[in-house]
């Protein structure tokens, strides 16, 4: 097994839908699963942050909507990131 697949199977180890959950119930960030869910929160962030230059909160908002094919507008989605259990669950 080559060193790539080693790193891929560490990331998609801790990254998976189980584990996201599981830190979201620790850190209190989600008390309703509505439309932004952690687990789709925290993979568009990361698949954003690595995939071109994000600037601003909107270009986050606006990959979000492109990856889960929502119709998420920028004030939740602000108001989700925005909260202090935004910090702990990105952690």
């Amino acid at each position: 097994m080559n060193k790539h697949n080693t790193e891929l199977n560490k990331i998609t180890k801790v990254l998976n839908d189980f584990n996201i959950n599981k830190i979201d119930k620790t850190s209190h960030f989600c008390s309703r699963k509505r439309i932004i869910k952690p687990f789709e929160l925290v993979m568009s962030l990361i698949t954003a942050l690595g995939d071109k230059s994000v600037s601003t909160v909107t270009d986050l908002q606006r990959y979000f909507v492109k990856l889960t094919e929502t119709d998420v507008q920028y004030k939740p989605f602000h108001n989700q990131v925005s909260k202090p259990e935004f910090s702990l669950l990105m952690k």
